[in-house]
């Protein structure tokens, strides 16, 4: 998506892609932990690993709220995102704090298999989740007033992105343990950033599927 915006020079897109990138950043995790153990035979170390899960969320919330209020509330752009930078440097002095002091107030971990996140954590994915449900909610609702039949279509793929984001991370953070828990949640947000991508960019190949 930020290499469309080389074609399309749409500056919006930039912020939209790097969203979306760092919203995939569990797969980050994991893919290095895989790799570490791979190639050093021992576990990445807990700093590490919850560092690549859980760090970037608060400067996702800052590209994606830029994006936002490029669409909606422009007037107050500049207040709005001075709210999301003062909320991202106190949750980080926060994280990194109980990161580097005791990262069980994080999470309590079990290499290659599961997560416990603390209520601390559940909490901040909880509200994160709220913060992109209503504003991706009032996104698609705008998508679907045009009458343009694409930019229609564009609205049902961010839609349906928006709530199988949701899903997956509702499924990575509840206390209930099953087989493949992790593997389900993770491919749903993936196939989230696949569909958001659509969205926006709605590939020719799709829209001539799609729209006859």
């Amino acid at each position: 998506m930020i290499l469309k915006y080389f074609k399309y020079k749409i500056k919006e897109l930039i912020f939209a892609g790097i969203t979306w990138c760092i919203i995939t950043s569990p797969f980050w995790a994991d893919i290095i932990s895989y790799l570490w153990y791979l190639t050093f035979n021992t576990h990445l170390s807990d700093l590490l690993y919850f560092l690549l899960c859980i760090g970037f969320i608060p400067l996702a919330h800052i590209t994606w709220m830029i994006f936002f209020t490029s669409f909606f509330l422009q007037k107050y752009q500049k207040g709005i995102i001075s709210i999301f930078l003062i909320e991202a440097i106190i949750f980080e002095i926060v994280f990194i704090y109980f990161l580097i002091v005791d990262p069980s107030k994080i999470a309590t971990r079990i290499p290659l298999t599961s997560v416990v996140w603390t209520p601390f954590i559940i909490i901040y994915l909880l509200l994160s989740i709220v913060l992109f449900l209503l504003t991706g909610l009032a996104f698609t609702l705008k998508s679907f007033k045009s009458d343009k039949e694409d930019t229609r279509l564009k609205g049902k793929f961010l839609l349906i992105a928006f709530i199988s984001f949701i899903i997956g991370v509702i499924i990575e953070i509840i206390p209930i343990f099953f087989e493949f828990k992790y593997v389900l949640s993770r491919l749903i947000i993936l196939t989230a950033a696949i569909e958001f991508y659509i969205g926006f960019i709605l590939p020719s190949q799709i829209k001539k599927v799609l729209l006859k």
